[in-house]
């Protein structure tokens, strides 16, 4: 069912830290009406939907969304969750581009979570909900083909000045926004400001060999989750130069992280 990329894009802006990763899911007969659940046989795709993430550090003005969709002509894209954006409250938006944007923002701080999922409009009659749990957690349904659909969530995670209790209420909406849907596939992707780093001895089958630096106490939550749920920590999986590895770095390029993950039910 399932082909995984490790193509990274490059879209950021270069005097910020940035955020990002992705994988890419290969749907074959795919279809679905435009407005509707209901499949449309005579649409159909067979081709890869590449799925992304990306901490874009605010996303609160109408030209900073210009500037997102500007860059992503640079590079090949489906699906973009983001994370850090800042617009107000919840709303769901077909932009001049025809690409769709499904998002949910805090009402209370404009310094506070903000998620949101970006539809490529190639693929947007693909979509037949979406739904956000929180202002840290939002989720779209994908129709696959006749019979399966894919549940694709965006998230983004306290930082690290946050509380225990902040973090455990973020897994919390994770497994309610997971266990709304009854679908076998199921990707959960973007910041969880975790290092789960190298794999050691005790790790579990859903760890993989090519972890990025020193795992941290943030980063035992996250695995908590993932044998909790069942699910791959995909980035893990694929062997790169160091380098290539990192998903976050400080404004100056000094530190590099990785702290962005694409989890999945189905290795």
């Amino acid at each position: 069912m399932s082909k995984y990329k490790t193509e990274i894009p490059q879209a950021s802006r270069a005097k910020r830290s940035e955020s990002r990763t992705d994988l890419s899911v290969s749907l074959k007969d795919s279809g679905g009406g435009r407005t509707s659940a209901v499949p449309d046989k005579k649409r159909k795709t067979n081709r890869n939907i590449l799925v992304s993430t990306y901490n874009i550090r605010t996303m609160r003005l109408e030209e900073h969304l210009l500037s997102l969709e500007k860059e992503l002509q640079t590079i090949k894209w489906d699906i973009l969750g983001i994370s850090e954006t800042r617009m107000k409250g919840e709303a769901n938006m077909i932009l001049k581009s025809g690409h769709v944007l499904f998002q949910r923002n805090s009402e209370t701080g404009h310094h506070i979570g903000g998620v949101a999922i970006m539809v490529n409009s190639r693929i947007k009659h693909l979509v037949t909900k979406s739904k956000a749990i929180s202002d840290r957690v939002i989720y779209i349904m994908l129709h696959l083909n006749r019979v399966q659909s894919i549940q694709i969530i965006q998230a983004y995670a306290p930082t690290s000045a946050s509380t225990d209790e902040d973090v455990e209420q973020f897994y919390e909406d994770l497994t309610t926004a997971k266990n709304q849907e009854n679908t076998k596939f199921k990707i959960i992707m973007g910041d969880f400001n975790a290092k789960v780093g190298q794999r050691t001895a005790t790790d579990g089958l859903n760890i993989g060999n090519f972890g990025l630096g020193t795992r941290n106490i943030r980063g035992e939550m996250l695995l908590d989750f993932l044998n909790k749920e069942q699910m791959y920590c995909m980035n893990t999986f694929f062997k790169k130069q160091p380098q290539r590895k990192w998903t976050w770095r400080s404004p100056d390029g000094a530190i590099k992280n990785e702290i962005d993950y694409i989890l999945t039910t189905d290795k």
